[in-house]
C-alpha cells in the first residue's frame, strides 16, 4: 500500500490514508448502499480491507458527516474491478450486497445513449450475481435499442429468472410490435396483464396488435375485459364500437355508441373521442357545456377549446368559431393541426368556408 496523506486529527492523533482506503469507501457505497454494518456482515471476504474501514469510520466520527466516495471522482467499472482483483475479493461470493447503485448507473448511461458504459456496468452486475434478472432485462433493452436481435434472448432470460419482471414483458412486446410480429406482441403483453392487470395502457396495445393482424374479435374481447375493470373509459367503448364496425356488425357498434352518448368524460384523454360521437349525433350544446366546464375549472388542457369550433358553427356563432380558429392557427398551429381531423369531419364544406377553415 502506498501512503497518500496523513491527516492530523488533533491531540497527536493521526490517520494515514493510502491508495487502498478510497476503495473501502467505494465498496461500501457501490455494493452496500452506504451501510458499514451491512458491509461488516461479510468482512471475511475482505479482511485485508478492514483496517481501512476502521479508518474511514473514525474519520466520519471526527468530521461528523458521512463520507461519499463520489467526492473523490466518478465511479469507473474498470477501476473498481482492478481494486477487487488486487485485493483478492471474489465479488461473486458476496451475499449481502445490493445492486441498486450499479443498476441506476447503468440505467442512467443507457438513458444518455452511452451504451458501452452501460454494458460494462451490467457485466459487473452479472459477475456479482449471474441470476440478477433486472440486469438481463436492461441488457436486452440496450441491445434492442441498438438493433441487435440478441436482446430478445436476454429479455427472455430475465423473464425466465423472474416471471414477475413486468418491464421485460413490456419491452419484448414492444420489440415484436415494432418488428411487425403483432400476434407475438399480443401474446407477450397478455402475459404482462396476467402479472399486472392494472396496466391500463397495455389493454389498448394488445387491441392495437390484434387490429394490425385483422383479429378484430380478439381486440374486442380484450377491451371488453378492460371495460369490466374500468367502466368509465369512453376511449375503450369507442374503440370497441370501431372494431364492431370493421367486423360489419353495425348493430353492436351502435349499442356502444349509445353507451358513449349516455356518459360524461371522466378522463381528460377521453374528451376528444366522446366529442366525436356527440358531434355525429348532433349533441353540440352538451359538448360546449362539458368543454367549457373543463377549461373554467382546471385552467388546463387549452387545446380542448378547439373542439368548441364545431358547436359554435353548428349554432350559427361564427364569430366565436373564427376567433378560436385564428387564435390557434397563428400562435399554436401545432395544437390546431392536432384537432383538425375531428373539426373538419364534423363540418360540411359550406360550414368550413363560413368559419374560414378552407383558407
Amino acid at each position: 500500500m502506498q501512503k497518500i496523506v496523513v491527516l492530523n486529527l488533533g491531540s497527536r492523533e493521526t490517520l494515514e490514508i493510502n491508495d487502498v482506503t478510497p476503495f473501502a469507501l467505494m465498496l461500501r457505497d457501490v455494493l452496500y448502499e452506504g451501510d458499514w454494518e451491512l458491509m461488516n456482515k461479510e468482512k471475511e471476504y475482505f479482511e485485508n480491507l478492514m483496517e481501512e474501514v476502521k479508518k474511514l469510520q473514525k474519520l466520519e466520527r471526527y468530521l461528523g458527516v458521512e463520507l461519499d466516495f463520489q467526492m473523490l471522482g466518478p465511479f469507473v467499472v474498470s477501476e473498481f474491478e482492478e481494486y477487487a482483483n488486487e485485493l483478492g475479493i471474489n465479488l461473486a461470493s458476496l451475499n449481502h450486497v445490493s445492486l441498486n447503485y450499479l443498476y441506476d448507473r447503468a440505467f442512467d448511461y443507457a438513458d444518455m445513449k452511452y451504451y458501452d458504459l452501460a454494458e460494462k456496468v451490467v457485466s459487473l452486475m452479472l459477475k456479482i450475481d449471474p441470476n440478477y434478472a433486472p440486469a438481463y432485462e436492461l441488457l436486452g433493452t440496450l441491445y434492442i435499442e441498438q438493433g441487435n436481435e440478441e436482446g430478445v434472448n436476454y429479455l427472455k432470460k430475465a423473464i425466465e429468472i423472474d416471471p414477475l419482471l413486468i418491464g421485460a414483458y413490456s419491452m419484448l412486446g414492444e420489440h415484436y410490435y415494432n418488428s411487425g410480429r403483432y400476434r407475438e406482441a399480443a401474446q407477450v403483453w397478455l402475459k404482462e396483464l396476467e402479472m399486472a392487470p392494472e396496466h391500463k395502457f397495455t389493454y389498448f396495445m394488445v387491441a392495437d396488435a390484434y387490429d394490425r393482424c385483422g383479429e378484430y374479435r380478439k381486440a374486442v374481447e380484450i377491451l371488453e375485459k378492460f371495460v369490466t375493470m374500468d367502466n368509465r373509459s369512453i376511449l375503450a367503448l369507442y374503440e370497441i364500437s370501431q372494431f364492431y364496425r370493421k367486423m360489419g356488425n353495425d348493430q353492436k357498434a351502435d349499442e356502444y355508441e349509445k353507451l358513449i352518448l349516455e356518459r360524461i368524460p371522466y378522463y381528460i384523454n377521453d374528451v376528444e373521442v366522446w366529442a366525436r360521437i356527440m358531434f355525429k349525433h348532433g349533441r353540440y350544446e352538451e359538448v360546449e357545456k362539458v368543454v367549457k366546464n373543463i377549461l373554467e375549472n382546471t385552467g388546463e388542457h387549452a387545446a380542448l377549446e378547439l373542439l368548441l369550433i364545431v358547436p359554435y358553427v353548428k349554432m350559427g356563432r361564427l364569430q366565436e368559431a373564427r376567433s378560436i380558429l385564428d387564435k390557434y392557427k397563428t400562435a399554436n398551429s401545432w395544437l390546431y393541426y392536432g384537432k383538425q381531423n375531428i373539426i373538419c369531419e364534423s363540418l360540411n364544406e359550406e360550414e368550413k368556408r363560413a368559419c374560414g377553415l378552407n383558407h
